[in-house]
């Protein structure tokens, strides 16, 4: 594991105005605006690279939201494989404007989505699977502020004021009582001294925090106040139930905004479909991913290795970190990507595979276990781009570099191209998986 620091990587490369060409359809105009429009640019061109101009796996969620908004039904993946307007503009459908609509209240009952019962079968101590993150507090604010912030987050998302039910594991659904709030979304207030490192308090009131989800705890937040006049921290606990990588990103931007941070003029929380309607249309899927079986049924095929150990290892097992310096940093992240087109996770899993069938010896293929945001088009027009859930998708894919590729001295590009290939083939990011299990 380990952390990136984004600030030690060079910015976007920004093209001269005078090498855009003009769109040369309704379409390519449309997506040209919403490029620019998104990426906080004058003009994007037809032939501009979504990633290049500084686009990521959030912002390509919410083009595709956009693109719906505006007549032209695109998924996130359709950003990430073509990644320019004119090639977008050629893949774009037309909405089926006949899907019936419902209305979308947040409340009632809701079935448990794949990852949440991959979680129930591993005998789950419901109360420590959490996660926590620690946001800045000004001088001078207070708790009642705090409180409303908090207080907030929960009344825009279902998912924070679910509950968990059912007698036993095989029972469990999540719940979302209609009415008020919660009582248990609360804030706290824990006083520290004026030098006290707010970090570090944070992290041990996190280890410290549990949830009972099965009494509508989903949420906790703690203020860590360092005294007036000083600036402070807000620690935010949520169980894993409700939160997913992504939904922190929309966390944090609504607390920001709640708490005065949001620049004068930039828009209020756009309303996106709730986690209740996402979790009850995604269970209305699997019928329509049949296709998909025999694709996933090739993934575990007989003759794919896999690492030896995983479960049940014991103390065999061990964990390895490694720190890469600037320059692989900026190879596996920029250089490489840009050179070959494709995401920074095709080059590392392309040289994760590259090294364990040549530390193996044998066999040129690996099977390996990824997730994915979740966050995928379906069937039903949503826009869960600002929803806060648990939506990760988790997936098998054999990956086959082919002989010559890993062989010493042999052709590390072509690898990288054919993992980019592969990877580009998982179908709509591996939502089908859990769906078909």
């Amino acid at each position: 594991g380990g952390k990136l620091d984004r600030a030690a990587l060079p910015a976007p490369a920004q093209r001269s105005d005078e090498t855009v060409r003009a769109p040369g359809s309704a379409r390519e105009e449309i997506l040209c605006g919403l490029f620019a429009g998104l990426l906080g640019l004058e003009q994007a061109g037809p032939d501009d690279d979504f990633f290049r101009l500084g686009g990521d796996s959030i912002m390509a969620i919410q083009l595709a939201v956009r693109a719906r908004a505006a007549g032209l039904v695109l998924s996130p993946h359709d950003v990430f494989t073509v990644r320019t307007p004119a090639r977008l503009a050629v893949l774009a459908r037309t909405p089926d404007t006949d899907l019936p609509q419902e209305e979308d209240t947040g409340y009632g009952r809701l079935p448990l989505t794949p990852v949440m019962r991959w979680w129930r079968e591993q005998g789950p101590e419901t109360s420590a699977f959490t996660q926590s993150m620690v946001f800045p507090v000004a001088a001078g604010t207070g708790l009642g502020t705090l409180a409303e912030a908090v207080t907030g987050l929960a009344a825009r998302h279902a998912a924070l004021r679910m509950r968990l039910v059912g007698d036993t594991p095989a029972d469990w659904e999540l719940e979302v009582p209609a009415g008020g709030l919660p009582g248990n979304a609360r804030t706290l207030r824990v006083p520290v001294a004026p030098d006290a490192d707010l970090l570090d308090r944070a992290r041990a009131l996190a280890v410290a925090t549990a949830l009972r989800p099965e009494d509508g705890e989903m949420l906790r937040a703690v203020w860590l106040d360092a005294g007036p006049g000083r600036p402070g921290a807000l620690l935010v606990t949520v169980h894993h139930l409700a939160v997913d990588g992504l939904s922190w990103r929309v966390i944090g931007q609504e607390l920001a905004a709640a708490l005065g941070h949001r620049d004068e003029g930039d828009p209020a929380p756009a309303k996106t479909t709730s986690f209740t309607r996402w979790s009850r249309l995604l269970s209305q899927e699997a019928d329509r991913r049949l296709g998909e079986l025999p694709w996933w049924e090739r993934q575990l095929a007989d003759g794919t290795a896999r690492i030896a150990g995983g479960r049940g290892a014991g103390e065999r097992r061990q964990t390895l970190t490694v720190e890469l310096g600037p320059d692989l940093t900026r190879s596996a992240l920029v250089t490489l990507p840009g050179g070959f087109n494709c995401r920074p996770d095709a080059v590392l899993l392309t040289a994760l595979t590259a090294a364990a069938v040549q530390w193996r010896g044998t066999g040129s293929a690996l099977l390996v276990h990824l997730e994915g945001h979740g966050r995928e088009v379906i069937s039903a027009p949503v826009d869960v781009s600002g929803t806060v859930g648990w939506f990760t998708t988790q997936y098998p894919v054999r990956l086959d570099l082919g002989a010559a590729a890993v062989r010493p001295g042999g052709r590390p590009g072509e690898a990288l191209k054919s993992v980019k290939e592969q990877l580009r083939g998982v179908p709509a990011g591996g939502l089908g998986w859990g769906l078909l299990r």
